[in-house]
């Protein structure tokens, strides 16, 4: 083999090749990445000899319908994860058949909710979308009651035993305490949850309308049920992902007139939504509503101007406030950064 400096041997070339010499101009003639190339052939021999040996298992565990020893896993994973819904489904309908027992027996008490109040209060449980166990459909007004009952009950019982055995004065206090929260805590609650749902519909209905209005404006014809469900792959809020869904139900099953007196009534206490039902029922009876759209218009983008302005000075405010807190955390570090150069002021005073 010629090289730089004569011959060398191929013990000399494979000392090199492998890592024994270090003169990197010693055969300045051999292409070295082929030959460490061919040094790999035994691996890649053995790499295509398994890749075979693998194919030939599978084809064989096919062709004799041999079961994979993860397979077992695999099943019991599933007769476990089978196990667990129907357990689940049982307590499902065991709570359930706890929740029709009590219900029944309060609706025959004196402790019934009154029919005045079961309208209203179903409109608020749907609203607040407060669900039965297992949340397959919205409770009902008499099964809210019949829970807030059962449970003042055994409160009841409870302090009446601490009254008798205990504390008298405790346990009266308890009982009329049970009394009066139990009548009005549980109302609140569903109230502040339908609160605060209509309020990010209010926030949100702005960008809803202008969808609306100008197909209502021009009159084109166009379906509004598909102009819901383009806005709801525009917003984020999962308040008005429900409204699009209680919006399109209605239009779909009673159409766009008479769905639109079912949304109102679903949203009753809701001005905005309430007068743009109203205006879809009158253009959809042919009505001139260009007028009370242009004017609807304004006043929606005017009330969201005015929340813009209110939540943007309540962030000022809430800066203002953090400012404030900070402020003599921030005088204290500077004086405490000064005190520590206090020595030297001194020095340099009495240099000068």
């Amino acid at each position: 083999m010629n090289t730089r400096n004569g011959e060398a041997g191929g013990g000399k070339i494979l000392k090199y090749i492998f890592g024994g010499s270090s003169n990197k101009d010693l055969f300045p003639f051999m292409n070295f990445n082929e030959i460490r190339n061919f040094a790999l052939l035994p691996y890649i021999r053995a790499i295509i000899i398994l890749l075979i040996i693998a194919v030939a298992i599978m084809i064989i565990s096919r062709v004799l319908n041999l079961r994979s020893p993860f397979k077992g896993k695999a099943i019991g994973n599933e007769l476990k994860h089978i196990d667990a819904v129907k357990k689940y489904d049982a307590a499902v309908l065991r709570y359930n058949n706890i929740l029709r027992i009590i219900t029944n027996i309060v609706e025959k008490s004196p402790f019934s909710m009154s029919k005045s109040d079961v309208e209203y209060m179903d409109y608020n449980l749907e609203r607040a979308n407060v669900r039965v166990p297992g949340k397959f459909r919205v409770m009902k007004s008499a099964e809210f009651n019949a829970i807030i009952k059962t449970v003042q009950l055994l409160l009841i019982i409870l302090f009446a035993f601490i009254s008798i055995f205990i504390n008298a004065p405790l346990g009266l206090v308890g009982m009329l305490s049970v009394v009066f929260i139990g009548n009005i805590l549980p109302t609140m609650w569903v109230r502040a949850i339908v609160k605060e749902k209509d309020d990010e519909v209010r926030l949100n209905f702005a960008s809803l309308y202008l969808m609306v209005h100008y197909i209502l404006l021009n009159g084109s014809g166009t379906s509004l049920i598909s102009t819901f469900k383009t806005f709801d792959k525009t917003t984020s809020s999962e308040e008005m992902h429900r409204v699009v869904d209680v919006c399109t139900y209605y239009m779909e099953v009673y159409g766009e007139y008479d769905g639109a007196t079912y949304i109102a009534k679903a949203y009753r206490e809701i001005p905005e939504m309430t007068k743009l039902m109203r205006l879809i029922r009158q253009a959809n009876a042919g009505g001139d509503v260009r007028a009370e759209l242009i004017g609807f218009k304004n006043e929606v983008i005017s009330a969201k101007r005015y929340v813009m302005e209110v939540n943007g000075n309540k962030m000022i405010e809430k800066a203002k406030r953090s400012f404030m807190i900070v402020m003599p955390i921030l005088a204290q570090a500077i004086l405490s950064a000064m005190a520590i150069y206090l020595e030297d002021l001194k020095l340099a005073q009495q240099i000068f």
